[in-house]
């Protein structure tokens, strides 16, 4: 699995030895709908690439 990590702006940081990514991203699409359904496909890959390596 190839994950996109050219997001438009990307975030990370650590807090009470957690670590955190946030991909900030636009709707700006013909359709806010579409746009907001592959965002949530991405969080949902992600997570589970996530797990699958067993990154924190």
């Amino acid at each position: 699995m190839y994950i996109d990590l050219g997001a438009e702006r990307m975030i990370a940081a650590e807090r009470e030895g957690q670590t955190i990514a946030i991909e900030v991203k636009s709707f700006i699409g013909t359709s806010t709908i579409s746009e907001f359904h592959t965002a949530v496909g991405q969080f949902i890959n992600y997570r589970y690439a996530l797990e699958e390596i067993g990154s924190e």
